[in-house]
């Protein structure tokens, strides 16, 4: 039982050295206007999360065409991912309460949505299903919806269909000159609409350079706002022996410490081989993945080392704070 359980035996060969940079960047940027707006966004359904992800392995910037196809072709190609139906099934009688599409969900009114089973009074949790194609309007539904939470800023570029060269144009000179032919080649071009990702996100999350940071920062502002009663510790770096390690999130609660170990990776790739360090400073152990599962191999892995003390996170947890508190200590 966790209540008798014995805390992490913090050897003299541990040693806490610091916290990194970037869990420090992402601790500032918790405080920013935008933060609130991108938890409000990722948290309204789990088709944005989906997005987002996908929007990050492309570095921030899409064009209308690119995106509808590629979004198209990821989703439609896999039987894996789930298209976005949302489902909120009662978890102890299995009744099920809701089936909203993504066509028929509002996002500004998401948070009153039923949360609790009219049968037996118990919290609802949220599904999906696979039952449909992924269509082109429901990106641009998606990206409607996180223009209006800040997220997403539209940018016009002239596009040529001859040379293919693609040109940002700057909007306030746009309004004096209209820009009707290639800089290039001079053929005629196209002007188009398209989408980046707010500065503020893309330069925090060092999203040129890393994909998963997002991730990180994502479930440690949940669980900070969410779950008051936790304290939460970004990115720490531990010597442990003649090893050092960085651990993502640290959860604190009554001297019990759960570790939060986030991958992003399609493969679900976690730091296996250092699991029996991380027992050396950790209680539990938390596999989570924004849209995957967490492979099997991994979870055996971890479970031979944190025993009962090992649970995963899957994208249906993060819009149920009840199943989060389930897990964390």
């Amino acid at each position: 039982m966790i209540d008798t359980m014995d805390a992490p035996n913090l050897a003299s060969d541990i040693l806490f050295l610091r916290q990194t940079k970037i869990g420090k960047r992402l601790d500032k940027f918790d405080i920013l206007p935008i933060a609130s707006q991108l938890e409000k966004f990722l948290s309204s359904n789990p088709a944005c999360i989906k997005l987002f992800q996908k929007l990050v392995k492309k570095g921030g910037y899409v064009f209308n065409e690119e995106v509808v196809e590629y979004f198209k072709e990821e989703y439609n190609k896999s039987p894996s991912i789930p298209s976005f139906i949302i489902q909120r099934k009662c978890k102890h009688c299995n009744l099920l309460v809701e089936s909203i599409s993504l066509a028929e969900f509002d996002f500004d009114k998401s948070k009153s949505h039923k949360t609790r089973c009219p049968k037996c009074n118990s919290s609802i949790h949220i599904h999906e299903t696979g039952s449909k194609k992924f269509q082109t309007a429901d990106i641009l539904t998606i990206f409607s919806y996180g223009m209006r939470c800040g997220i997403f800023k539209p940018f016009q570029y002239s596009s040529c269909p001859f040379c293919k060269k693609e040109e940002t144009i700057d909007v306030k000179e746009a309004k004096n000159q209209i820009i009707t032919t290639c800089g290039n080649c001079g053929e005629p071009v196209e002007i188009k609409i398209s989408f980046e990702l707010n500065k503020e996100i893309l330069n925090n999350f060092d999203i040129l350079n890393s994909q998963g940071y997002w991730f990180e920062w994502y479930l440690g502002y949940i669980i900070k706002s969410k779950m008051k009663d936790r304290i939460v510790k970004r990115n720490q770096v531990y010597r442990i022996g003649k090893r050092e390690i960085e651990l993502d999130l640290l959860v604190e609660k009554n001297g019990l410490t759960t570790c939060v170990s986030c991958s992003t990776e399609k493969e679900g790739k976690f730091d296996s081989e250092n699991f029996h360090l991380i027992k050396k400073v950790c209680n539990k152990l938390v596999l989570a993945c924004p849209d995957n599962k967490v492979p099997m191999p991994i979870v055996e892995s971890a479970e031979s080392t944190f025993k009962e003390n090992v649970s995963t996170i899957s994208l249906t947890c993060f819009c149920d704070i009840d199943s989060l508190n389930e897990i964390m200590f």
